[in-house]
């Protein structure tokens, strides 16, 4: 039934057509009130159709070929806005918006079901500011909600279209705000709460964040009005999504802008036999050249170990697009020979974890600045029966003034092969042949074997000697 107070009423008899059109004071009644027509209903034998606009207590349905049935509206044709149910001081007064949409509205099942006439058409979400790229909604009108999806419904034969170089999903939810940098992702389903001005997002494998790939936690996303969304709580992170050099698990992460997000979360370890260790990252988060930069701090109670031969504590960094890591603090190398005493070495230096290779320096040092050594030492004393060499290897000295008789510098590693820590230019390490200084301490023997340039610790006057040799 349509009722009005008064309306343009006109009848061609031979057409069998009847009018009915709104007056600039009262619109025409359909539905026992729940919607009212700005327009014309047209009456025929076939049926009711219309145009215009149609107004209902939580939205507006505008088309110019309305078809009319006892509950319902349908329109091949037309643009429709849903209002803002809950508006909030200075809040758009449109919840959603769309144009050029195939509608059904049932006043029976109490909900309007959407298709886009131009496919994957871009509808937005004033409050919220986002907008999303979708050829199906639902509006249930009595919840408040609206459901959004893909025509396929996320499966991977159709609504995602898949870059097989770098596996990209195609976005479809977008950004509006304007300090996002149109922050975008994939998500086939959306719900969308009116009442609690939220968009729920299902489906979301990853969201591509500077040059990290975010993972969710069960493919899901909320964002709130002002385009905030939920931190992703045991989110994965892989940096850069290109090389994939680094990744994060168990993060709690923020993301703030398509070139923005903060995280905190741990970095799995593999050394050279493959042994995990999960390491807490503080801080997660981009750089001023958009790269993943990631901070944290191995305690010495934690008993991390590079691998199972170098013990580390200290701060560690990691960079996006650099496959090392950067390690700051002090190592101790693991052996069970007891004439060998064990120190922390400080250091800093890019590590591979599945190749140790820890810089050493004529001058090594504890973090707190007390002298240790690798080689064979004078025990410098005035009496000459304390006169005698001792054999170190990253351990401390028995006198800070004790003069090296022997030692080598370059990089600390442990070869698995000869089952031995050695010490000298990187050269050397791979060419026994080539010039440079060597030390290794053999930890099945727990013997030491050095060769190169000697100190013998005499002073010739104005000769200069020059002693290389071998010492075991």
């Amino acid at each position: 039934d349509v009722t009005s107070p008064d309306a343009f009423i006109t009848y061609v008899p031979r057409q069998n057509v009847l009018k009915a059109s709104s007056t600039l004071e009262n619109e025409l009644t359909f539905f026992k009130g729940e919607a009212k027509l700005k327009g014309t209903a047209i009456i025929q034998p076939a049926g009711m159709t219309g145009y215009g606009i149609m107004s209902m207590a939580k939205a507006n349905l505008g088309s110019d070929a309305f078809k009319f049935k006892r509950y319902d509206i349908d329109s091949d044709t037309s643009v429709f806005n849903l209002k803002n149910p809950y508006p909030e001081e200075g809040e758009s007064p449109l919840a959603f918006s769309s144009t050029n949409v195939n509608a059904h509205i049932s006043f029976k099942d109490r909900k309007g079901d959407f298709k886009s006439n131009d496919g994957e058409e871009l509808k937005t979400f004033p409050v919220i500011k986002y907008a999303a790229k979708v050829d199906i909604f639902t509006w249930l009108m009595d919840q408040d909600e609206m459901e959004l999806s893909k025509k396929n419904g996320g499966s991977s034969s159709g609504d995602i279209n898949i870059n097989t170089d770098l596996n990209l999903a195609r976005p479809n939810m977008f950004s509006i705000h304007p300090d996002q940098d149109s922050l975008q992702f994939a998500a086939p389903k959306v719900k969308f709460s009116m009442k609690n001005k939220v968009l729920y997002c299902s489906n979301t494998t990853f969201i591509d964040v500077a040059d990290a790939r975010i993972y969710p936690d069960s493919a899901k996303v909320t964002i709130h009005k002002n385009a905030v969304m939920d931190p992703l709580l045991n989110s994965k992170i892989v940096a850069n999504y290109v090389t994939k050099y680094h990744t994060f698990l168990n993060a709690n992460t923020r993301i703030s802008a398509r070139r923005k997000y903060t995280s905190e979360g741990d970095y799995p370890y593999y050394d050279a036999d493959s042994v995990k260790t999960l390491i807490h990252m503080d801080k997660i988060g981009v750089d001023s050249t958009s790269q993943t930069v990631a901070t944290g701090t191995v305690k010495s109670e934690d008993g991390f170990k590079l691998n199972k031969y170098f013990d580390y504590y200290g701060p560690m960094k990691i960079k996006a697009a650099n496959p090392l890591i950067s390690f700051s603090g002090a190592t101790r190398i693991n052996h069970n020979c007891e004439k060998f005493a064990k120190s922390w070495m400080s250091f800093s230096a890019e590590i591979d974890p599945k190749n140790i290779q820890i810089p050493v320096t004529a001058n090594m040092k504890t973090l707190d600045g007390k002298a240790i050594a690798a080689g064979i030492v004078w025990r410098d004393s005035r009496q000459k029966d304390s006169i005698r060499l001792y054999p170190t290897f990253l351990s401390a000295l028995e006198d800070p003034n004790d003069p090296i008789f022997i030692t080598a510098s370059g990089v600390l590693q442990y070869d698995f092969s000869s089952k031995e820590f050695q010490i000298g230019p990187k050269e050397k390490l791979l060419n026994r042949n080539e010039p440079g200084n060597f030390i290794a301490l053999h930890t099945e023997s727990c013997s030491m074997n050095a060769e190169g340039k000697i100190n013998m610790g005499m002073d010739y006057g104005d000769v200069t000697v020059d002693a290389i040799g071998t010492v075991s």
